[in-house]
């Protein structure tokens, strides 16, 4: 045994010592390096993408010859320096004008480059975004190295800001996150990802070494990097290729050979292309395959070729090279290897990023209506694609089985927000309201489709999820961005760039159409306006709060119509019979729920059914829609909380989209659900209210439900905010701690009278205590369901830890003892009129709480808050005296707009204390404006047959403040409905008159001569938040027509043009 193997032994000791040998005078290299070279330098050359030369004395002496080689890919530049005609645009860094700014050329216009990002420090390592609509880079401009995103129309955010270096960013494949490398721990340069706004700041792993340079491998799932202990990018110190996976484990080594193994990329079919230094000197470029660890030389030539990226459409490859004394860009080809030197200039020139310019056509995009997809109440600043998206990330794969490609002919509207209004432009963030944005969108997406869509028609379908089809309604319903075209006739919107837009069709899936008042488990966050905090003034205001209430939503969707030619598909869930069929922590919040119309009345958790088809009410402004009905939650739950996947929502899995959408998209491999057609196109304009009853339902008390509800805190985060206090639950048994917030991500906290704190992590250990956490579409909820309540003082903690904008908040408790409050008010009542305000205080329906006391807070629209007593003693609009009924009477009405009342009530139950809050919502006419009760009509023609095309019904408006109101009325013949007509306009103070416009085709069609009758009249202020004004019913009788008097024929006869 000992002589077999003796000789093996002597071999691997004499390697040992060889590699030993090398490796311990490369180190000393290093180290004799390291001493000459600078921090500063170290560090300029390590974030702008260089090598630190080795001693310039030995360098020339040692580099070797430029190859010929043929057995490399990428061979030099011949004499002729022949180019090919390329498309795309090429950014990189370049010092030619001092210190290192970005510049962009044109991938075939060698020797002219155009200035991109200019600032006084050093902006260094670009890199496009997938979706070559951003651009994100390193700068040292405020002293050390932070990262930067630069938007595609110039402007730019800085999106790391501390005293430490952080450098090297990149984009993962969907653009979610961006991945870069800082010291910020103190030690070692290690990796980090954030989003795309600089929150949400994550380490990944953790190596015991630098880890520099990392990439996100093409299909996520990996990071490729550098790695050394030395944070100097020279050839003579040991530097290697590693790649982990995205969460920091599985750390593998990939190179090994002696030298520097620096700045890896990914090629598009995964393997790593990487600059190695193997003679110690200079570095060649290589591709390694990680599977099989072959490698590939790319090139042979004289002097450093490093930084290599593929073209978008892998045909060439760009990268750096000093051939020619400094770095210069170069592009080289695959098929034939060629190359040639495109930037051509004295300077250094590095980190190329290639972005594609040509549109080329989209693999697997065969659908040719594309769709914009729109999402619900957090809305979408700061995200750009639905893979960002928490719930509709789930249609990329529904969607792609039917010929759609995210950026080809599937988009994501971006930028819509709860904090701008729905209409109204002036009053909204940045001169946008909610339906500006989505015109944006569809014409932005336009110019796209019009290029990646071979013969595109011009149409669009939007699907969107809860508040977002209140948004995409905006825009169709705004008559001054989706109007007629005096050329085609069609309804449509004007975009720059590609003529008229078109929908054709509208999904929209649990959106609350007719409002919600805050009952269900997903819509918490509605009474949030009614309960902030005296002192909450400043804090920004949430529209979307107050546009969803059911009476401004009311008058809303009696003030617009649905646009002619486009369908409306509203889709309501039940999901009471598989919450109840499954084993999930839902249960808790369904059974345990203060309200029962989670457990009575048709709802998704966040909206009722009878608000997501509440259009179907108001057939004259709404006659093309179909009322679709579905077993969905409201919006997807967690993995955690339903890990077996019990749970169906709108989103996920596929069901609700190929029964309930995709068969009325025409889509190939669709299938026909008859069930969800029951309830049809055809619906009866005779049989919804006039607007004059649904004023006296209005102005008539809205009883409130009870709820066991007490609000412990609200106001607005900013991001890393922490907000902490106290409060007391008295009582045994099962209580719930819950947070509602608007937006963002935000963390509660407790401690118990004991002393045991309790986070979403602990409770996984405690039998006694659930936590259930809900992203669903409309406000986020975190909630701590506790079964055995410890009575006395517990402390909370809220942190904001991921936040774009401001978030609302509101904390609350549902205690163990059911004691509730219930409230009512109008809806609505004129200006200056007082209203009756009461408040019920109970233990259960039959049992009243006597005695204690009743507060109602009221906030007025122009913020300024009154706080009045409710009593019980009889004589207060209460009833009878002590019967646990509160009553008062509020006569400080001047002001028209919404009011908010919070009720408290305290007092002493059985021995115990108790404090319970109810919220809720009225509001006044504004003293604006009124209805002149002055009208007149006429038919207006401008075809040559002699037809009215319209007719214009002129309505005098006595204007008091000037504001932008809506006018709207119907058109009967006795008490046939004919037509339904709208304006939204601004006026200015006196007498003003309005002109609304019936369709002829309407009035040819309902085959009736008039005179006709203008009824249900409604004036709007929507100014800010819909308010009504006034209504009126049968005000006015037209002239006598007939009704072949009236239509378009030249729309029947000669052809449409769909596209100009």
């Amino acid at each position: 045994m000992k002589s077999r193997f003796m000789p093996i032994v002597l071999v691997l000791t004499l390697i040992s010592f060889v590699v030993i040998t090398l490796h311990g005078a490369l180190n000393t290299v290093a180290a004799q390096q390291d001493t000459a070279v600078s921090e500063t330098e170290s560090l300029q050359a390590l974030a702008n993408g260089r090598l630190v030369p080795v001693d310039p004395g030995n360098r020339s002496d040692n580099l070797p010859p430029a190859s010929g080689n043929s057995d490399t890919l990428i061979n030099l530049p011949d004499s002729l320096d022949t180019h090919l005609d390329l498309t795309g645009e090429i950014v990189f860094a370049s010092d030619r004008t001092g210190p290192f700014n970005l510049f962009a050329q044109n991938a075939d216009n060698i020797g002219t480059a155009d200035l991109l990002v200019s600032s006084t420090g050093n902006d260094s390592t670009p890199v496009w975004s997938p979706d070559g609509e951003r651009l994100v880079f390193a700068s040292d401009r405020d002293g050390d190295f932070e990262i930067y995103l630069r938007q595609s129309n110039g402007t730019e955010q800085k999106l790391t800001n501390n005293s430490v270096e952080d450098i090297h960013p990149s984009w993962s494949p969907d653009g979610s996150r961006i991945l870069f490398t800082s010291n910020r721990g103190g030690g070692y340069y290690q990796a980090y990802t954030m989003n795309q706004s600089g929150n949400d700041v994550q380490q990944v792993g953790a190596v015991a070494n630098n880890v520099l340079y990392p990439r996100f491998s093409p299909d996520g799932s990996r990071i490729a990097f550098m790695r050394a202990s030395i944070a100097i990018p020279a050839c003579d110190w040991n530097w290697d290729i590693w790649v982990m996976n995205t969460n920091g484990g599985n750390q593998v080594r990939v190179t090994t050979q002696l030298g520097g193994d620096i700045y890896p990329n990914w090629t598009p079919d995964g393997r790593i292309i990487y600059a190695s230094c193997r003679n110690l000197i200079s570095s060649n470029l290589y591709i390694v395959d990680l599977d099989s660890s072959i490698e590939t030389q790319v090139t042979d030539w004289s002097g450093d070729e490093l930084h290599a990226v593929y073209s978008p459409d892998a045909e060439h490859l760009v990268f750096n090279a000093t051939g020619d004394g400094n770095y210069e860009v170069y592009i080289g080809t695959w098929a034939d290897g060629t190359s040639f030197n495109l930037t051509k200039n004295s300077a250094a020139n590095l980190t190329p990023s290639w972005i594609s310019q040509s549109f080329a056509p989209c693999v697997g995009a065969t659908a040719t209506r594309p769709i914009l997809m729109v999402t619900g109440w957090s809305g979408s600043e700061g995200l750009t694609s639905l893979s960002q998206d928490g719930q509709l990330k789930y249609f990329i794969n529904h969607l792609a089985n039917h010929g759609y490609v995210e950026g080809c002919n599937l988009f994501y509207a971006k930028d819509v927000s709860p904090y701008h209004y729905l209409y109204d432009d002036i009053f909204s963030p940045d001169g946008r309201s909610n339906a500006t944005i989505i015109r944006d969108n569809l014409c932005e997406y336009a110019a796209i489709a019009e290029q990646k869509i071979p013969g595109w028609s011009g149409y669009f379908d939007i699907i969107a999820h809860s508040y977002g089809g209140l948004r995409a309604r905006a825009f169709l319903e705004r008559k001054d961005l989706y109007e007629r075209d005096v050329e085609d006739n069609a309804l449509g919107t004007d975009c720059q760039d590609t003529g008229r837009v078109y929908v054709k069709n509208l999904f929209t899936m649990g959106t609350p159409h007719g409002g919600e008042w805050g009952l269900l488990p997903f819509d918490w966050i509605i009474g949030y306006e009614a309960v902030k905090g005296d002192d909450s003034g400043f804090d920004p205001e949430i529209p979307a709060i107050w546009e969803m209430l059911p009476f401004v939503r009311e008058w809303q969707n009696i003030g617009h119509s649905q646009p002619q030619n486009v369908n409306y598909f509203l889709m309501a869930g039940d999901a009471r019979d598989q919450v109840e069929a499954s084993l999930t922590p839902l249960l808790l919040a369904y059974y345990g729920w203060p309200f029962d119309t989670v457990r009575e009345n048709a709802n998704d958790f966040a909206v009722h059914e009878t608000s997501a088809h509440a259009l179907a009410t108001l057939p004259g402004n709404y006659p093309n829609i179909i009322t679709l009905n579905t077993p969905d939650l409201h919006g997807q739950v967690p993995s955690w909380l339903d890990p077996f996947g019990f749970l169906r929502s709108f989103v996920n899995p596929s069901a609700t989209f190929e029964e309930s959408i995709c068969p009325y998209m025409n889509l190939a491999g669709c299938q026909f659900f008859l069930s969800n057609n029951a309830n049809g196109l055809a619906q009866n304009a005779e049989d919804h209210n006039s607007v004059l009853e649904m004023l006296t339902e209005q102005s008539q008390p809205q009883p409130m439900p009870p709820a066991s509800v007490m609000d412990i805190k609200s106001g607005a985060l900013s991001n890393s905010d922490v907000v902490t206090g106290q409060f007391y639950l008295a009582g045994s048994g099962s209580s719930q701690i819950m947070l509602a917030w608007s937006n963002g991500g935000v963390d509660l906290t407790l401690i118990d009278p004991i002393g045991n704190s309790i986070t979403n992590e602990t409770v996984t250990n405690d039998p006694n205590i659930d936590y259930i956490y809900f992203d669903a579409g409309l406000g986020l909820t975190a909630s701590y369901h506790i079964t055995n309540t410890l009575s006395g003082t517990w402390t909370y903690t809220i942190t904001a830890d991921s936040l774009t904008e401001m978030a609302g908040y509101r904390l609350l408790a549902i205690p163990p003892t059911p004691i509730a409050v219930s409230s009512s008010v109008p809806a609505w009542i004129p200006n200056g009129n007082s209203v009756v305000i009461t408040a019920t205080v109970s233990y259960s329906a039959t049992t009243p709480v006597i005695g204690g006391s009743v507060v109602a807070r009221i906030r007025q629209p122009g913020n300024s808050v009154e706080e009045i007593p409710l009593l019980d003693d009889g004589n207060h609009q209460d009833g009878k005296a002590n019967d646990g009924v509160f009553g008062s009477v509020y006569d400080q009405t001047s002001d028209g707009g919404i009011y908010s009342i919070l009720f408290t009530a305290t007092g002493n139950y059985n021995g115990e204390a108790f404090e319970r809050t109810a919220a809720t919502y009225f509001s006044v006419a504004p003293a604006n404006a009124n209805l002149g009760g002055v009208y007149s009509d006429r038919g207006i023609s401008n075809n040559s047959l002699g037809l009215y095309e319209v007719l214009e019904v002129s309505s005098q408006i006595e204007v008091n403040a000037a504001s932008i109101y809506v006018l709207s009325a119907e058109l009967y013949a006795d008490s046939i409905f004919i037509s339904h007509a709208t304006i939204e306009v601004h006026l200015d103070t006196g007498k003003q008159t309005v002109f609304l416009y019936f369709d002829g085709d309407d009035i040819r069609q309902a085959q009736q001569d008039g005179p006709y009758t203008l009824r249900n009249v409604v004036l709007l202020d929507e100014s800010q938040v819909t308010v009504l004004v006034e209504a009126a019913d049968n005000v006015y009788t037209t002239q006598a027509y007939s009704y072949l008097q009236f239509g378009n024929l030249s729309e029947i006869y000669l052809p449409s043009i769909i596209r100009h």
